[in-house]
Order: structure tokens, then C-alpha cells, then sequence
């Protein structure tokens, strides 16, 4: 347990129980550095981005197609909290249609004992366009909360 990151470092694994009553399952790993990781599939395997600054964007091609492009909005690390909001856009073709959906994420983090404490903001909407069509999707929210336990 080196670097900024103190105790955080690592991979914590556990559930998150969210106000719609559904329960994730989460993983957070967390750089030497004391950034966290953004893992993700591409169409060549999996993949993973330290995500170190706002503004840094990720972008990529899924396995299932389109294009996902991932923008840090804020960065907040310490050796005991990390929060950062993230905006994931994801775009589609499929006979000449257009899905779009976007979503932003907002996650705070802090050590409480020998567990991690995570709060998970999710917002997002949905648009199906063709040309001169556009149709709103879903519109979502929802907060998850737990606490992880390092792997």
C-alpha cells in the first residue's frame, strides 16, 4: 500500500443495494497512484484507462458495435476518498437508425475501517432518431450504496 492511495489501492469487490430495490454487483480497482480505473470490453477484449484528470476522454468501439466515448468531469483523490463524475455517451447505427443514449455517473468512494464506503449516482437518457424523426427514450435516476470489501 504505496503511493497517494494509501489504503485504497487495489480491487474491491462487493454489492451495492440501490432505491429501486435491485442489488449490484461492483467492482472498483484502484491505481498505486491513487486514481481509479476504468475497465471496459472491446471488440478485441478487455481493456483498462487510469483515469488521472477532468477532461480526460476514453473512447471506444464495444464488443455488441457503435462508438462509447467516456469523459472524466471531475477528479477528487485522497488516501482515504476518491470521487469522480464521469459522462458516457454511447452511439449506434442499425438500418438507418440512430440510438443514442448518455449517461453520468457520479461515484464517491472512502475508506471506513477495513471496508470501502461507495455512493453511486447513475442519470440517464435514451433518443432514437431516423432523418427527420427524433423519439425520446427512457429517462432514468437511481443511487446505489454499500460497502466493499478488498479483494
Amino acid at each position: 500500500m504505496t503511493g497517494a492511495a494509501g489504503g485504497l489501492t487495489g480491487t474491491w469487490s462487493g454489492n451495492l443495494r440501490c432505491n429501486n430495490g435491485e442489488t449490484v454487483e461492483s467492482t472498483y480497482h484502484i491505481s498505486p497512484s491513487g486514481n481509479p480505473i476504468y475497465k471496459y470490453q472491446t471488440k478485441n477484449g478487455w481493456r483498462e484507462a487510469e483515469l488521472a484528470s477532468s477532461g480526460q476522454t476514453v473512447r471506444f468501439v464495444p464488443a455488441q458495435g457503435g462508438v462509447v466515448t467516456v469523459t472524466v468531469n471531475s477528479l477528487s483523490t485522497s488516501p482515504e476518498r476518491i470521487s469522480y463524475a464521469l459522462n458516457i455517451t454511447e452511439e449506434s447505427t442499425s438500418g438507418g437508425t440512430l440510438d443514442q443514449r448518455e449517461a453520468s455517473v457520479m461515484t464517491d468512494a472512502k475508506l471506513s475501517g477495513a471496508e470501502l464506503e461507495v455512493e453511486l449516482t447513475v442519470r440517464s437518457m435514451s433518443v432514437v432518431s431516423q432523418p427527420g424523426i427524433v423519439v425520446p427514450g427512457d429517462e432514468s435516476s437511481g443511487v446505489c450504496r454499500g460497502k466493499l470489501r478488498k479483494e
